[in-house]
């Protein structure tokens, strides 16, 4: 009956960790994407000021 438990215990365990790593890498590419936002919108904002300083 423990060693049941215990492979239970174990299962549960492994899934949460499974889920913990899967939200984590889910986080980090929406992180990664929002900053790759932000860069480019940052980056066009300077090449629009750039070309107003030129005209």
């Amino acid at each position: 009956m423990k060693n049941s438990i215990d492979l239970l215990y174990q299962g549960i365990s492994m899934s949460i960790y499974c889920v913990a790593f899967l939200v984590l890498v889910f986080l980090s590419k929406q992180i990664y994407e929002m900053e790759h936002h932000v860069d480019n919108a940052m980056y066009r904002q300077h090449v629009i000021s750039c070309e107003v300083i030129r005209n």
